[in-house]
């Protein structure tokens, strides 16, 4: 957040467009780092940092695709790891190859697989859970009479109508039509 609040302050004191996206850490922070007493040793760091959260991250995401290999299908873990490791690479490649590539995952990401995989954990958390498992946390609290109640309502109920609505949104089926179309 801290990060975040200094690259937005820059940008904006520059003059520059704060909607550039996640690139913006690459544009932004190497002018600031030029201003700044030692700021090749402040940049060096906070690139070196960068790179080790980025590392961390790819890491649990590989973790998945890996653990589903090796708990469903048998595949030993290293094979398992390169392999996947592997795939994200060739992925990854295509992407900085060809622009097109991550402008068509970025896509699919937001507009449809975390909706409906939203859609589908509201689903099976509201419908598939036992009413014990459902309501587990609420447990020990003084209000747990009427959130359980509140909360199982909306899981089942406005969570998944809101999840739909944005999905129907995301697909551009709420836009009106324009006149031209009309007649």
């Amino acid at each position: 957040l801290l990060a975040g609040a200094v690259i937005f302050a820059v940008v904006f004191s520059a003059g520059g467009e704060a909607a550039a996206g996640p690139g913006l850490v690459f544009m932004t922070l190497p002018d600031l780092f030029v201003t700044m007493p030692l700021g090749m040793l402040v940049a060096a760091a906070f690139f070196l940092l960068l790179v080790f959260a980025a590392w961390s991250s790819a890491v649990s995401l590989l973790e998945v695709g890996v653990a589903w290999l090796v708990d469903e299908h048998g595949v030993g873990r290293q094979r398992a790891s390169w392999g996947v490791g592997a795939l994200i690479w060739l992925v990854g490649l295509s992407a900085a190859r060809w622009g097109g590539v991550i402008d068509f995952l970025d896509n699919l990401t937001t507009r449809y697989m975390l909706p409906v995989g939203g859609l589908c954990i509201a689903i099976a958390a509201g419908w598939l859970l036992s009413r014990e498992d459902r309501e587990a946390g609420f447990a020990g609290l003084p209000v747990a009479g009427w959130l359980a109640p509140l909360w199982t309502f909306l899981i089942r109920f406005v969570t998944p109508s809101l999840v739909l609505f944005v999905i129907v949104a995301k697909m551009g089926l709420l836009e009106p039509a324009s006149e031209a179309a009309q007649e």
